[in-house]
């Protein structure tokens, strides 16, 4: 692997860096306080629930960051100190990457550096109560490890910081074992079999493997099983190219055009050309790299993207953007070093200047459109539900604990649809009117989806209904009870 180096002395490559990490961290600091979505309430339930090892291991992933989180939340719980967990090993992730990619060369360390600190998908995930800045942290400094052994395979404190590495990852997320592959994967494209054929190295990577089955086959045993609850969509030719397109931040190029899309049409259609401009151009000039600079980096990403695709068309559907976000640690570092083994300087020079382009047009978008905005309208639906005390059915059992977050009364009755009987739910429902909350994860198929409505009417079937509330992935209904009108004035539509 060979990139271009671009000079550059260490004073200016300094405040470059530092200049890059403040504004990303500033970026992150926007938004902290809006309210968490049902994955984040989850994570904070896993993390303060009592007994704690009964709660990770009724949990699906290994418990590593809830037991950070834990530690984290007894200096506060306010929902802004939790995202700084997240918040700060997303700009480490940062750090790594240009200290990884700088081994090749100082301009392909700061590109990496720019490229993930501004990318629409890193950025969103930044700021999440969530395992996923953790792992793509320890991703990023197990192959800035990997690098730095095959340099020099005799420094001992590398390769135990490799397997450190490697190994929070496999006790981070179920996935997290492919960072391990990757790391493989990368370090054999770099410079051949025997890279990991030395004692060393080889040893490394034992200890990840060994977690990892402990928490797979022996910690996780507890998991709930819950059949019909599996949300995941198929496999399919559109929803990889959606995930591939929402990894690269194609939204975050055309979200301006369909912003002024209906205010100003005239506009919307100058700012279209002139992006697809930009891209012709960005594109042309960026063929110009090398691939074999950024080959080892695509064979990491891939090594990582491959079995997540295989597994969801073998075994169970589990590719979605979500599972796939930790690839764009190896994908950043690919299209750094592409960019940066462009020969010709005016070349580089243009495609670098259109890419901080997209990177303010994506942080711009970032504060606009997501920092300020909740994913899901929590706050609304807690302040309906509060308007009588009547009892609250949810559906799926799994998002209970997001109603139980948001609603303050302790006393309230809520239940879970589908841990309850027909006969059950008839016979309470027979004497008090209610409220039905349905969440749908954004990525259920259709026909998961109709079979969920298909459950609920059959279970309420006595009763009456009327939406009250439907935005998103959650709804809201208002039941009345089947021995007669409900006397309470619900919400309008």
């Amino acid at each position: 692997m060979k990139c271009v180096y671009l000079p550059m002395s260490f004073l200016n490559e300094r405040r470059v860096v530092i200049a890059l990490i403040m504004v990303a961290i500033l970026l992150r600091c926007i938004g902290l306080s809006r309210t968490p979505w049902i994955d984040e309430v989850s994570s904070i339930s896993v993390a303060s629930g009592s007994p704690f090892l009964e709660s990770l291991r009724h949990y699906d992933h290994p418990p590593l960051y809830f037991v950070a989180l834990r530690g984290w939340m007894m200096v506060s719980t306010e929902i802004e100190w939790l995202r700084v967990l997240s918040m700060i090993c997303s700009v480490g992730t940062m750090v790594a990457m240009y200290g990884w990619l700088s081994c090749f060369s100082s301009s392909a360390g700061l590109l990496g550096a720019l490229i993930f600190g501004f990318l629409p998908a890193a950025l969103s995930f930044s700021q999440e109560i969530r395992d996923y800045p953790l792992l793509m942290f320890a991703f990023s400094v197990s192959l800035l490890c990997a690098e730095k052994l095959l340099r020099n395979p005799k420094r001992a404190s590398m390769w135990v910081c490799l397997s450190l590495s490697l190994t929070v990852c496999a006790s981070t997320h179920v996935l997290g074992i492919l960072a391990t592959v990757s790391c493989v994967l990368y370090m054999v494209a770099r410079t051949g079999v025997r890279s990991i054929l030395s004692g060393r190295i080889g040893l490394s990577l034992l200890p990840p493997l060994v977690v990892w089955a402990f928490f797979i086959f022996c910690f996780l045993t507890e998991v709930s099983k819950r059949e019909g609850e599996w949300f995941m969509p198929q496999p399919s030719v559109a929803l990889v190219t959606s995930v591939v397109f929402e990894l690269l931040g194609i939204p975050s190029i055309v979200w301006p055009i369909a912003a002024l899309r209906l205010a100003s049409p005239a506009l919307a259609l100058i700012i279209a050309l002139v992006t697809f401009a930009l891209f012709v151009l960005f594109v042309h000039h960026l063929t110009e790299g090398s691939p074999r600079a950024a080959a080892p980096t695509l064979v990491a990403t891939l090594g990582y993207l491959a079995p997540v695709l295989a597994y969801s068309l073998v075994v169970t559907p589990i590719f979605v953007s979500r599972t796939a976000l930790p690839s764009i640690v190896p994908l950043c570092a690919c299209l750094a070093c592409f960019i940066d083994s462009i020969e010709s300087s005016r070349a580089r020079r243009i495609v670098v200047g259109i890419l901080m382009v997209f990177c303010v047009s994506s942080g711009v978008r970032f504060y606009q459109r997501e920092a300020f905005h909740p994913r899901e309208p929590w706050s609304e639906i807690s302040r309906i539900v509060a308007e009588s005390p009547d009892p609250i059915f949810v559906s799926p059992s799994w998002s209970v604990d997001a109603v139980r977050y948001f609603v303050a009364d302790e006393s309230r009755t809520i239940l879970a649809l589908d841990t309850m009987s027909q006969e059950a739910v008839n016979a309470l429902m027979s004497k008090s009117a209610g409220y039905l909350i349905m969440y749908t994860p954004a990525a259920m198929s259709a026909e998961a989806l109709a079979v969920r409505e298909g459950v609920i009417t059959s279970s309420f079937a006595a009763t009456t209904q009327k939406v009250i509330f439907s935005r998103g992935p959650i709804s809201v209904r208002r039941i009345q009870s089947s021995s007669g009108a409900d006397q309470r004035s619900p919400r309008a539509d």
